[in-house]
């Protein structure tokens, strides 16, 4: 579940994943990440970066990363281009070690809380996602 805050007041639902706003883009992304579903995590990912995406696509494969307990904090919304704040704890498995789970500022795999997104083609889509280091 992804809440959005507003002017950090009140806390709404974000859109359903989509490509309608900023917001929406990075709720469809984390939907993929969090089903593992590479098919879900490229659609809302922007054309030039999906053909980079495969090895952060097999690191959160392999990792088992799950985002969970997502709050959108702020959008910094310009014309094209746009900034998702991100609370959120991640939660992973490396091989042979017990899952762990940390909040996404202070997370070991070096995650951003911060997703960059921009409009193409009239819809929005994630250009910054997730890498997770080994």
């Amino acid at each position: 579940m992804v809440i959005a805050l507003v002017r950090g007041l009140h806390a709404i639902p974000s859109p359903k994943p989509s490509h309608r706003s900023p917001a929406a883009a990075v709720a469809g992304y984390l939907q993929g990440v969090g089903r593992g579903s590479s098919p879900e995590m490229l659609a809302y990912l922007t054309p030039p970066v999906r053909d980079q995406a495969a090895a952060s696509i097999q690191a959160i494969h392999r990792l088992h990363v799950v985002v969970a307990a997502v709050v959108v904090t702020g959008v910094d919304l310009g014309r094209d281009r746009a900034v998702v704040q991100l609370v959120a704890t991640v939660c992973f498995q490396a091989p042979g070690a017990p899952q762990r789970c940390d909040p996404l500022d202070r997370h070991p795999l070096g995650l951003t809380s911060d997703l960059g997104v921009v409009r193409r083609s009239g819809g929005w889509y994630v250009s910054q996602p997730i890498r997770p280091r080994p």
